[in-house]
């Protein structure tokens, strides 16, 4: 039974196609997003604006779950549709593989015409993420962490448009905009940067070598010191003023598209990799280290073109894998891939729908973290043999570990696990490593605490 449905959910047909040809398409991956920091899950606080706009305009992921906790392997799942057991890209020092077809070469090879602008070193052509594009931007990755990003990534998407010859005449295209900002340092621009916490007096700030001393995975402590409440309040703030500084950006984006006349005809999906931790699990850094749902649980908001499906919600548990095959489905490409197509469309779906996420997390070069999350269970199995279990929706923190308690949810959860890392096949050439890093390359990384 467990074969059938994983060879359904790997690209079975059962039913008619769902795309639209020739659709436009803009992939927006947004950096450390939390999902409950947008007015569209319910954050209180206005960062989202017009991301709330487009999840009203869009098909809504309530449960969305990346594969991983940081960029590399978590970019990689979405551009490939393979998890990170698959493609390799677990390390650093691990590049996209060439046999890891990406999203940007199927439709290249459909005639579309493709263009990025990244902001991080790790998706540069250095680690193989320029795989399928025509045009690769890749200088906003030469400012950050330190300096603001979003304006000049949605500049260089809308100077890419604008180049463009032929108005409707063009073939479509297909424009991939990660945004890194906010991810720390915590730096928005002004006014952004007072619009939550305009009164703070104390000494912190957004920089990481601020952040530093309360990341317990850097420090080594099994506690990081105290962090005085109104010092918490003022980082969120800086981190929400991000938030609202790209979702401005994006704002932009999205009226430019409308004032081309390109709005009607253009599948947007907007994501992030991950989100980060801010102190529920003892420390202000928990990507990269952890799995729990703060730096798992991410935004998706999928619009089709002409409006279909238009507020629709999807409260099933799905994975950010699905990504890249959602997307072909909805341009009506052929790929066996996986999809969220079934958890969209239900019985009309092309694809057998399984309702859990299955994680993977190297942590740095150490040792691996393997975990599931389900509509019921987060699951997660370290490396020396300890596991956590943790019920939802009772305890939606995971400050409870129940493992001891439910020996057989424990066991059941990971043989799932095996089995679903056992029906997968690592590339050939997973593994393969990325170009040596230049001084200046290394010197950015370690300044933002991805270098030991």
């Amino acid at each position: 039974m467990l074969a059938v449905a994983l060879m359904l959910f790997a690209g079975c047909t059962s039913g008619e196609p769902v795309g639209t040809p020739g659709a436009n398409i803009v992939l927006i991956t947004i950096d450390t997003l939390r999902a409950d920091h947008l007015g569209a899950y319910g954050y209180e606080r206005a960062t989202s604006p017009n991301l709330d706009a487009l999840a009203t305009d869009a098909i809504l992921f309530r449960n969305a779950f990346s594969v991983s906790s940081w960029t590399l392997p978590a970019h990689a799942s979405i551009l490939t549709g393979l998890y990170p057991a698959e493609h390799g890209v677990d390390k650093d020092i691990s590049a996209l593989p060439a046999s890891a077809v990406t999203l940007a070469e199927v439709l290249r090879e459909n005639d579309y015409e493709t263009f990025a602008a990244v902001s991080h070193v790790y998706l540069s052509d250095r680690w193989g993420f320029d795989a399928g594009f025509t045009d690769f931007d890749e200088t906003a990755a030469i400012g950050s962490p330190h300096q603001p990003v979003a304006k000049r990534i949605v500049d260089s998407a809308l100077g890419w448009l604008e180049s463009r010859e032929g108005g409707k005449s063009n073939p479509p295209f297909f424009v991939w905009l990660h945004i890194f900002d906010p991810h720390w340092d915590y730096s928005p621009p002004s006014p952004y940067d007072t619009l939550f916490d305009p009164h703070y007096s104390g000494g912190l700030t957004g920089a990481y070598s601020s952040l530093a001393p309360y990341i317990k995975a850097v420090k080594g402590y099994d506690t990081p010191p105290p962090l005085a409440d109104h010092d918490l309040r003022h980082l969120l703030a800086l981190y929400d003023g991000e938030i609202a500084f790209v979702d401005a950006q994006l704002g932009r984006l999205f009226d430019a598209l409308k004032a081309r006349g390109d709005w009607d005809d253009t599948l947007v999906v907007a994501v992030a990799d991950h989100g980060e931790e801010f102190m529920e699990h003892g420390s202000l850094e928990g990507h990269q280290w952890t799995l729990h749902d703060e730096v798992i649980q991410v935004p998706l908001m999928i619009r089709l073109p002409q409006q279909r499906s238009r507020g629709k919600v999807v409260d099933s548990v799905v994975s950010t894998v699905g990504v890249a095959g959602t997307i072909l489905d909805y341009v009506a490409i052929d790929s066996e891939r996986r999809s969220l197509t079934a958890a969209i469309e239900g019985e009309k779906g092309r694809r057998a729908h399984v309702s859990e996420a299955l994680l993977d997390l190297t942590v740095r070069h150490r040792d691996r973290q393997l975990g599931l999350r389900t509509k019921d269970f987060k699951f997660i199995r370290f490396a020396d043999g300890r596991v956590q279990l943790f019920r939802h929706p009772q305890d939606p923190h995971e400050a409870e570990d129940v493992s001891d308690r439910r020996p057989n949810d424990v066991a059941r959860l990971s043989r799932r696990v095996d089995e679903l890392l056992h029906a997968m096949k690592r590339l050939s050439d997973a593994g393969a490593e990325r170009q040596a890093l230049s001084p200046r390359v290394r010197d950015r990384l370690r300044a933002t605490g991805y270098l030991d």
